[in-house]
């Protein structure tokens, strides 16, 4: 069972208590609000709005409930001065957070409310069980059936806030919609669903149980048996026992949260190429900014303009330039991403692969190869430089491989000197890029300082012994996808030179590669595979099977990556003319969220 789904049964648990305590106990109604509310609004400090929504709904519920089974007929309203007052105060308080809270979508809202309701529900179940008038069979049967429909009704909410959430047409909806009801689907969701419901109910039921056995709240037919014995001085223990097992992990969580670990000071090179990125990305002329806004494809736009294009952004460029040739590393990483300053450096660096893009395009169109493969391999630095110290950015990836797939299409028309650099110059890219296991811990810090959800993300995730951020099968192929570039480029040169491939790989080094490169999936190097004339060079890719060289499917999820010289089927050729048609790619290809034991 995950961490998350621990605490998410806790944290439901925890509360639901409270609203049957709020809703049992025989004191004013103002100090049990109060009691409970301290409780529910000290979340506020995260400050976690959803929670107060989700959990207040759910107290609520579960207090009238409970009160009104056990008030009935007889409760009659008492209203007073003191009455007034006391609700006025409830008031100032409730419309000070109504003030406060964030604007939340409809479909969170359609998730807060359909938390906040079926909890309370469950709730009520277990009470109803422990507590309940009818016999034990009855409500064995009853506490069943209903604990069954709750869990379809919570499969249904979901299926219809995750349809209306992703989805903008109606195909869409009921596309998403029915797959939250597939065979591939639905035993998944099950089991890790009922993990985390099933820790909740046991939880509950032991509480109420324990809480019935200890005499502090008795029945109606016990009220008159006010005699304590040895039971219930051990039920006492037992419920001080769990209610120290709900509440603890939930206390070290929330201080946790309150008190992130202090951040290092990072250690920044001098001079620092960074700050050049940043000075360039400021200087973007307009005109090219302009293009972007009119959301036209780069390679539609006439030579002439591409050429002015060009020459207004050269200072750019040169500046870009003049930050490779230095070391790199982000200057403020820990910083608020949301603030106007890390706003306008994140600004500076998009500008500057937009520059990139411009003057591929350009040179493209001008059909000039070496230029191109120049530009490319300085993009392919940049990808990696840019955000060097900087933590995971889910879009590095994908600026890698648009580089590498433009390089790729331009290998049948160089020549072998050419190829050459190109199989050296991306080696020592790939072995000089910023090891993934320091982005994670910068990443680490910067999670620390985010959100509270993204705090709490990372905290379960070390709790766990995992990382919010894994490696995964996105960041794999990309460096696969790279990896297999500069065997490619080094394939050719032999090609051109000797006039058919070589036998096995190792030919290549080390007048082509001083080493084969590792496959990031495992099993050793990059395989490959001479077929007379024509060769296959591949990774096992993520199943971490040998598949021979048989080309994944769409899925991603059975075959190799493979190329076979001299057709090409890696994914990023088909982003070949989106690099150089410039961003329109970048808008609808969007990454992966990196997560950890998140739900299915």
């Amino acid at each position: 069972m995950e961490i998350s789904q621990i605490l998410d049964a806790l944290t439901a648990s925890f509360f639901a208590l409270l609203g049957i305590w709020a809703g049992a106990v025989r004191r004013h109604w103002f100090l049990r609000m109060a009691a409970v509310s301290g409780f529910l609004l000290v979340t506020l400090l995260l400050p976690a709005y959803g929670l107060v929504i989700e959990f207040g709904l759910q107290m609520a519920i579960i207090a009238t409930v409970v009160a009104a089974a056990r008030g009935g007929a007889s409760w009659r309203p008492r209203w007073s001065m003191e009455t007034a007052l006391l609700l006025t105060v409830v008031a100032a308080v409730a419309f000070a957070i109504l003030g406060s809270l964030p604007k939340f979508t409809a479909f969170q809202w359609l998730g807060m409310l359909g938390i906040g309701v079926l909890t309370a529900l469950f709730a009520l179940v277990c009470l109803w069980l422990v507590y309940g008038g009818a016999r034990l069979r009855r409500r064995i049967i009853g506490g069943a059936v209903a604990f069954a429909v709750l869990i379809v009704l919570l499969h249904f909410g979901q299926a219809v806030q995750y349809a209306l959430s992703y989805s903008n047409t109606r195909a869409g909806w009921l596309a998403t919609f029915r797959r939250y009801y597939t065979p591939d689907y639905l035993p998944t969701w099950l089991q890790w669903t009922s993990k985390s419901v099933g820790l909740g109910i046991a939880a509950m039921l032991a509480t109420l149980l324990l809480a019935r056995a200890s005499g502090w709240f008795p029945t109606a037919e016990r009220a008159a048996q006010p005699t304590t014995t040895l039971a219930n001085r051990f039920a006492r223990l037992g419920l001080g026992a769990m209610f120290a097992a709900i509440g603890l992990p939930l206390l070290v969580v929330f201080y946790q949260l309150l008190v992130p670990p202090p951040l290092p000071a990072p250690a920044l090179p001098a001079p620092n190429g960074y700050t050049d990125f940043v000075a360039a990305g400021m200087a973007m002329p307009a005109d090219a900014l302009d293009v972007l806004n009119r959301r036209v494809s780069f390679r539609s736009l006439p030579l002439a303009e591409l050429r002015r294009i060009d020459q207004s952004i050269r200072p750019v460029i040169e500046g870009i330039e003049s930050g490779l040739s230095k070391e790199c590393r982000v200057t403020s990483p820990f910083a608020d991403r949301s603030s106007p300053e890390r706003q306008r450096e994140l600004e500076a660096i998009g500008n500057c692969s937009l520059a990139l893009l411009f003057r591929n395009a350009y040179l493209q169109k001008k059909g000039d190869p070496a230029l191109q493969v120049r530009a490319c391999l300085q993009e392919l630095r940049f990808s990696d430089e840019s955000s060097r110290g900087g933590g995971v950015d889910a879009w590095d990836p994908l600026c890698e491989g648009l580089a590498a797939a433009v390089l790729r299409s331009l290998l049948g028309s160089l020549d072998a000197k050419t190829c050459r650099i190109v199989a050296r110059e991306v080696a020592d890219f790939d072995r000089q890029r910023e090891p993934y296991a320091e982005r994670q811990a910068t990443q680490a810090h910067i999670d620390r300082r985010s959100d509270w959800e993204t705090r709490l993300n990372q905290i379960l995730a070390s709790w766990s012994g995992g990382d919010p951020h894994p490696m995964n099968h996105w960041n794999l192929r990309c460096i696969a996808e790279t990896r297999l570039l500069c065997i490619e480029a080094a394939l050719q040169a032999y090609v051109l030179e000797h006039g058919h491939p070589p036998e096995n790989v190792g030919r290549l080094t080390p007048d082509y590669l001083a080493a084969i490169p590792d496959d990031p999936f495992g099993a050793g190097t990059m395989k490959y595979i001479r077929q007379g004339s024509r060769y296959k060079v591949y990774s096992n890719s993520f199943d971490g099977d040998d598949d021979r060289g048989t080309p994944e499917t769409a899925n991603l999820g059975a075959g190799d990556i493979v190329f076979q010289g001299p057709q090409l089927h890696p994914l990023w050729t088909q982003l070949a003319e989106g690099a150089s048609a410039g961003l329109e790619y970048m808008r609808s290809i969007t990454p992966p969220k990196v997560t950890s034991g998140a739900e299915p």
